[in-house]
């Protein structure tokens, strides 16, 4: 299986049995981003806070999605797929409406948008490996429901038939 460590950033394992394993991949993307960019956007830099914030956002709001490129007749079993995070902030400011943008919404853009980054990697490298099990685990996981579904969804968007696993804890 593989096993991705995220905390501030990923680190992606290869468990091939409890005593063989190696470190294939990963990248600097991960909790300490989500911190460092929430504070450059919304002042905000404590984690569970952003988390707080991002159970109340609708990303819809400010990611451009594939329902905005729907006409009104067309399957929408797809329509929430992200097409650009954060897409929607510069016709917000082009309209003089940078008041509006909710932070609660920005919150939970910059959730997916790690998430999606983390989880992409991730399936290349089960991929890439024959593997068809990922484990996710670290700090940025740990007893956190919202992060844990949008890290299952996020996986099985890339790749329907992967399984995806939790492990609360850290090494």
């Amino acid at each position: 299986h593989i096993s991705a460590n995220i905390g501030s950033g990923l680190s992606i394992l290869k468990i091939s049995s409890p005593e063989k394993y190696e470190r294939v991949g990963g990248t600097l993307m991960g909790g300490g981003s989500l911190i460092g960019l929430s504070k450059l956007i919304i002042g905000i830099d404590n984690y569970e806070k952003i988390l707080e914030l991002a159970e109340k956002g609708n990303n819809e709001n400010i990611d451009i999605t594939k329902k905005d490129f729907l006409k009104e007749n067309e399957d929408l079993k797809t329509e929430n797929d992200i097409i650009s995070s954060l897409g929607k902030i510069h016709q917000y400011i082009l309209d003089g409406k940078k008041n509006e943008i909710k932070k609660e919404d920005i919150a939970l853009s910059l959730l997916n948008m790690i998430c999606y980054h983390i989880t992409q990697y991730t399936v290349l490298y089960a991929k890439k490996n024959d593997v068809d099990t990922i484990y996710y685990f670290g700090t940025f996981t740990k007893n956190n429901s919202l992060v844990n579904k949008i890290l299952n969804n996020a996986s099985k968007h890339w790749n329907k038939d992967i399984k995806v696993r939790f492990n609360n804890y850290r090494i």
